[in-house]
């Protein structure tokens, strides 16, 4: 009995034994996974960590630092904040209300072309916000076609339209840039949550307006938020409207602390109150929602009477074709109307000829050219040049070097070599903004098409006119 007894502890040992082994992959497995879920959210989380890590104490420069936010505090920083504040609540105002209805007027309504302005008020995400801004700038401005254009027409002197370089215009420029945010979450809410609940809402005797201001726009109203977060966190970011129209923001403190005053210990301390600022939006969203009376799960059925869009007609249809296509015009269309216009006249006007596109002089060829597609074979993503004195390294002037090494010799797939004297190759070499060395790629590629010669220049023969092409592309 004792034997036995002693072969059935043994074996139980050896069944516990066993039975550990074979769930310890799994158990493993699992603690491998949430150890990797938590360095990748640490990873994502070090650059805002390394923000606030500036509050720490670093030496000698946090004195420094702290006295300069002391002193900004009691001269410019109020007015940065109240600024920046104005801009966010004309921002906030304007996406709201342009990306909200045209969500409305695509997704509970039926009218001609709607299917087609769906897609096109996501056009403007195409357009960054500085580009809008420079074509608005130079069309609007004092000197610009339009207004010179009404003084010369109707005898009219002095300034006829606002000033564009102003806070109104740079929130004019990030509603039609920005708005694409509120109108895409917008849509899809009242695509996905309102069927059901409008269903109901037109048996129980709703009148259509009722049905849109008491279901629709409230379920809507989350997703509205979450737009309009995007859309200011955009706008907080950005500088180079906000520089280049002249309005001092928070962005523009933290941008002069960090190079005018050279200190980027402050510069981070003041970016941490800007993430202090989206946190407590973020928060007031999250509050707001979990406090709603009712929120809709799920998505509703496409065989629902109100899930098909309301066809429209009269007055109604073009008021709904007016709110779908003013916003895709003034964030996309205008713009892109501006530069051509501002491009296109000048190069029609000297008569130079443009293959594929259009016939002009053959003697005075225009070309289009873009040096970073040898400077890209040569140097792979290496970068060579910047504008900002602080990120002008021995690595970038050691990639021109070898840019300039790579051309001489003619190693790209041109096959030119570039001839330089000393000196000349001492300025490419010097010029840190790398402009000069922009000029003589271009004049390369120049070089490659004229060796190509007409009709066309190294372009490809099935050239689509709308298009274009960059010479050496092909």
């Amino acid at each position: 009995m004792r034997n036995i007894a002693r072969i059935l502890i043994d074996y139980n040992s050896h069944l516990q034994y066993s039975l550990s082994l074979s769930l310890m992959p799994h158990h493993f497995s699992g603690r491998l996974r949430q150890a990797l879920f938590l360095l990748l959210a640490l990873l994502l989380m070090l650059p805002v960590l390394s923000v606030f890590a500036a509050w720490l104490p670093w030496g000698d420069s946090s004195p420094e630092s702290g006295q300069i936010l002391l002193e900004m505090s009691r001269t410019v920083l109020p007015d940065y904040a109240l600024t920046t504040l104005w801009l966010c609540l004309l921002v906030a105002a304007g996406v709201s209300l342009i990306g909200l209805s045209a969500a409305v007027a695509v997704t509970l309504f039926e009218f001609p072309g709607r299917r087609l302005l769906a897609w096109a008020l996501l056009l403007p995400l195409a357009m960054p916000a500085y580009v809008v801004a420079y074509a608005y700038t130079d069309f609007l401005q004092f000197s610009g076609p339009l207004q010179v254009w009404l003084r010369e027409a109707f005898g009219l002197q002095g300034r006829l339209l606002p000033e564009v370089r102003s806070l109104g215009g740079a929130a004019w420029v990030f509603t039609f840039t920005l708005y694409p945010y509120v109108y895409l979450l917008a849509r899809t809410a009242l695509g996905e949550r309102s069927a059901n609940l409008m269903e109901a809402a037109r048996l129980l005797g709703a009148p259509l307006r009722r049905r849109i201001l008491a279901v629709a726009l409230p379920l809507a109203r989350p997703a509205v938020a979450a737009g309009v977060a995007l859309a200011l966190m955009e706008t907080l970011a950005d500088f180079g409207v906000t520089s280049y129209f002249g309005i001092q923001t928070f962005t523009t403190g933290i941008i002069k602390a960090w190079l005018s005053m050279d200190n980027r210990i402050a510069a981070a301390q003041l970016s941490t109150m800007l993430l202090a600022l989206v946190l407590v939006l973020l928060w007031l969203e999250h509050r707001a929602e979990r406090r709603m009376r009712f929120t809709a799960k799920g998505t509703g059925h496409a065989g629902a009477t109100e899930a098909q869009p309301v066809p429209l007609r009269g007055l109604a249809r073009g008021l709904a074709w007016g709110v779908c296509t003013l916003p895709v015009f003034m964030g996309f269309v205008a713009p892109v109307a501006f530069m051509l216009h501002a491009g296109v006249p000048p190069l029609l006007a000297g008569g130079v000829h443009l293959p594929g596109l259009h016939a002009g002089d053959t003697t005075r060829v225009a070309l289009e050219g873009y040096p970073g597609l040898l400077a890209r074979e040569v140097l792979g993503g290496r970068s060579y040049k910047s504008d900002d004195k602080a990120k002008q390294t021995p690595e970038r002037l050691i990639a021109r070097k070898d840019l300039i090494t790579a051309l001489e010799h003619g190693q790209t797939r041109l096959g030119l070599r570039l001839k330089l004297s000393h000196a000349q190759r001492d300025a490419l070499t010097d010029d840190a903004s790398g402009d000069a060395l922009d000029a003589t790629l271009c004049l390369l590629q120049a070089a490659w098409a004229q060796q190509q010669g007409a009709p066309h220049y190294g372009l490809p023969t099935q050239l689509d006119p709308l298009e274009g092409w960059i010479v050496t592309a092909a």
